[in-house]
């Protein structure tokens, strides 16, 4: 919702300066029942980073696997179609007679 706000102020041109969007987040988190941040932090950029990766990589693994499985599933039934349509152009076997 505040990024919708900040591009909503885009979008009308309005010319904000950082110590003003510091103000208006602040009021956003407090209004919403959120903590403020008062401090840097304690995580390290390269601990974030890393972190970062170890989630995407996560997040990557699932999204290609979900992809490989709907790709199966596609051909699985494209297979499906082309041996109901080929069933329907071979002749039909005919019943063996016990001689």
């Amino acid at each position: 919702m505040y990024l919708d706000y900040a591009e909503d102020q885009a979008r009308r041109h309005r010319q904000v300066f950082m110590r003003d969007w510091r103000k208006k987040l602040d009021a956003f988190l407090k209004f919403h029942e959120r903590d403020i941040l008062e401090h840097a932090g304690t995580v390290t950029k390269e601990v974030a980073d890393a972190l970062a990766l170890e989630h995407y990589e996560v997040f990557n693994k699932n999204r290609l696997k979900s992809e490989a499985e709907a790709e199966t599933l596609a051909d699985d039934e494209a297979l499906k179609m082309i041996e109901q349509e080929a069933a329907k152009h071979l002749p039909k076997k005919k019943g063996r007679k016990n001689g």
